[in-house]
């Protein structure tokens, strides 16, 4: 039961730690897009 709560910890970690990657990614995207018009 320690391990399945542990598991989920790190699940949790990931997914916030890759939603910040995905927005950093899309705001860099964003302004670049925004500079070339």
């Amino acid at each position: 039961m320690r391990g399945s709560s542990n598991t989920l910890i790190y699940v949790i970690a990931g997914i916030i730690i890759l939603h910040f990657v995905v927005g950093f990614i899309w705001l860099i995207y964003k302004m670049n897009k925004k500079k070339e018009d």
